[in-house]
């Protein structure tokens, strides 16, 4: 909310409202514009997460086409890791030590095997 007040706040400095009447300012505007994004966005976010979870969001996971996807796809599928979901009740410490401990037990090698097959030892460019 900070972050967004600001950006307000710069906006309406650099277009001069403060110079304007009160009531027709953007400052006017910034609490009533927070209190109805702190009633919206709970409510946003959790349709937002059901929609991802059941596959119809409007943008869907592009992780599948990243490189590194055969490592997610064991965190989250094979080892059952799961983090910044707001649903769990497990600590992020017990879902760090999942991965620890299949690293420790060598579970993680295929994985990152399989993210270098196709690569043929060149730079890869950063994307």
């Amino acid at each position: 909310m900070k972050k967004i007040r600001a950006v307000l706040v710069d906006h309406a400095l650099a277009n001069g409202e403060a110079d304007k009447e009160p009531s027709a300012s953007v400052f006017s505007k910034i609490t009533k514009f927070e209190e109805e994004l702190r009633e919206a966005l709970p409510r946003e976010m959790e349709a937002a997460r059901v929609a991802f979870e059941n596959g119809t969001a409007p943008i869907g996971n592009r992780i599948q086409e990243s490189r590194s996807y055969p490592l997610y796809r064991f965190i989250r599928q094979d080892l059952g890791a799961v983090y910044l979901t707001g649903e769990k009740l497990k600590s992020p410490g017990e879902e760090c030590n999942k991965v620890f401990l299949a690293i420790n037990q060598d579970k993680i090698i295929d994985p990152m095997l399989d993210c270098l097959k196709e690569w043929d030892g060149k730079p890869l460019p950063i994307s």
